[in-house]
């Protein structure tokens, strides 16, 4: 065969074996890490292997790897790094209530005012004298059991209309006294004009956008709005009657607020209960994991300017087939700060930490729940008119539920298991391989142990082969630590896995891989210490195919 098509055939299966290699030694990597932390992609150099024609090297992987290339967030939990390098896992949950502007809905508002002209004021349009008719109401402001002091505005609009009977021409203005945008009060100005027919209409829409509306000024000291009315009426040569009418109607509609201060009246913010999947055990079959401590931190963030309580119902870990386990001692009620009036439309925050030390957090991870439930009540002005309130259309609760792992502890016998569809194409000559050799370099800078086997499945999920023989070939042992929990020397390993052609010719049906590891940190004559995982800790790992193949050449 000429070496042109030798070349060919081998970039083929270079280019068939590599990108499923990356998926089986990325799984082990998810055990070494004690959770679901994909790693970043391999990058292929050179491996050197000896070369004895007609034998040939197929470079795979040349990798050293440290937790710091491994670490990427998951969709329920991140990784977090200290600033000596010491990781925990973290999980988060969170619960928030409605915003204050989907809460707090403000109602149209509709007045209508009828003024009725007097004989004398008749008399005088009559003689040819304009007449202004000038005076103020107060009215209430339906504001739904709530108490407006003042609010800011940033949507509504303010419609005016008139209806006359009066057989004259003038205008009206209606103003809302304490409704002031740059120094200006919101007035309806509107002109009408009597042409021979009634009723004479006439209307004006303006927008409450950027109004800061005062309603304490009627003397109750909330939800009263002062509005004053002038009217000026032309002279006319008609006829005018003393009890001639005129309809003012005014309206407030779609009033949104961007600021509101007064009683937002008592809320219950909500009741609800929320899970925490941890991933970190999502594959664990058997075995015994503990972390020396878990932490469960709760978070609360407010910004409505009311008296709020709130507390946990309901805090447990849970694992199908297993139960629930209660965590004990959360915080009731829980921590929640006010804003203050300067504070306005911020959060402020407040936390409580549950740990070995007041709950039984650790036991409960321990258990290896796959979530976490919590159920939270926050209720708002629970006592009453207490104090007056202020809120921002956007002021919320929030409520955070933080599970941290310190990874300090140990792991015994823990089985982790893992289903890959894939496949293996093989080269379309199969008869060209003579075998195939895998060949594992490993530098273990971890203190755990790993045994892993590798199943190959067809289409059929039925197993054909294996790659290991045995079942529980110890891949890597744990690196050696010292009495600070931290690794002292590396281990080195070498280990070659042959294929004959026979069994090279069988990878053809490979379509599922199914990755069986078990890991154990480091055994000193049956004790399990604590270990730290640090994110410099380094797991080097070198992979190369070589392959011999059945070769004829041809004389030249």
């Amino acid at each position: 065969m000429p070496i042109p098509q030798i070349i060919s055939k081998l970039h083929k299966i270079s280019k068939y074996m590599l990108p499923k290699t990356k998926i089986f030694i990325t799984i082990i990597f998810f055990t070494l890490l004690l959770a679901s932390c994909e790693p970043e992609e391999f990058k292929t150099k050179g491996v050197v292997l000896e070369e004895l024609s007609p034998e040939y090297a197929i470079p795979i992987v040349n990798s050293n790897l440290s937790l710091d290339n491994l670490i990427s967030n998951t969709s329920t939990g991140f990784i977090r790094k200290q600033n000596d390098g010491f990781l925990s896992m973290v999980y988060r949950g969170t619960m928030q209530s409605s915003k204050a502007e989907e809460i707090i809905n403000i109602a149209d508002q509709n007045y209508i005012k009828k003024v009725n002209l007097t004989l004398s004021q008749a008399n005088a349009l009559n003689n040819g004298q304009q007449q202004v008719i000038e005076f103020q109401t107060i009215q209430g402001f339906n504001a739904g059991g709530r108490e407006i002091d003042s609010i800011w505005l940033k949507a509504g609009t303010y419609a005016t209309q008139l209806e006359s009977m009066i057989k004259t021409s003038g205008t009206i203005n209606v103003t809302i006294v304490d409704a002031i945008k740059n120094s200006t009060q919101l007035i309806a100005q509107i002109p009408f004009n009597y042409q021979g027919n009634l009723p004479v209409n006439g209307a004006q829409y303006l927008p409450l956008v950027g109004f800061h509306w005062d309603m304490t000024k009627g003397g109750q000291g909330y939800n009263e709005i002062r509005i004053n009315y002038s009217i000026t009426l032309n002279p006319t040569t008609e006829t005018i009657n003393a009890g001639d009418e005129i309809q003012i109607s005014t309206a407030f509609q779609g009033i949104k607020f961007s600021r509101f201060y007064g009683y937002i009246g008592k809320i219950d913010l909500f009741d609800n209960k929320d899970t925490i999947d941890m991933s970190i055990f999502d594959n664990s079959k058997t075995g015994n994991f503990s972390i020396d401590d878990a932490i469960i931190k709760i978070k609360t963030g407010n910004s409505f300017g009311a008296e709020i309580t709130g507390g946990i119902t309901n805090l447990e870990g849970y694992t199908k087939g297993s139960g629930n386990y209660t965590i004990t001692n959360p915080p009731n009620p829980l921590p929640i700060k006010t804003p203050t009036i300067s504070e306005a439309g911020k959060f402020v925050y407040d936390s409580a930490i549950m740990n070995k030390s007041n709950s039984n957090v650790p036991q409960v991870i321990n258990n290896k729940p796959k979530q976490i439930i919590f159920q939270a009540f926050i209720k708002v002005n629970p006592s009453g008119k207490l104090q007056r309130n202020f809120v921002t259309d956007n002021s919320q609760l929030k409520i955070d539920i933080e599970i941290e792992l310190p990874l300090y502890g140990t792991a015994q016998n823990m089985v982790m298991e893992e289903e890959q569809k894939t496949e293996l194409e093989m080269p379309e000559d199969e008869e060209i391989v003579e075998n195939l050799m895998i060949r594992f370099t490993g530098n273990n800078g971890f203190p755990i142990d790993l045994s892993t086997q590798v199943y190959f499945a067809d289409s059929f999920n039925v197993v054909f082969d294996s790659l290991f023989s045995n079942i529980n070939y110890k891949f890597l042992e744990a690196a050696q630590v010292g009495s600070d929990g931290k690794v002292t020397v590396p281990t080195n390993k070498t280990t070659d896995i042959m294929f004959d052609k026979e069994r090279a010719k069988r990878l053809s049906k490979l379509s599922k891989i199914k990755i069986r590891a078990e890991l154990s940190t480091l055994n000193n004559s049956g004790v399990y210490p604590s270990v730290k995982l640090y994110s410099n800790y380094k797991l080097g790992i070198k992979i190369g195919i070589k392959t011999k193949l059945n070769l004829k050449l041809k004389n030249l």
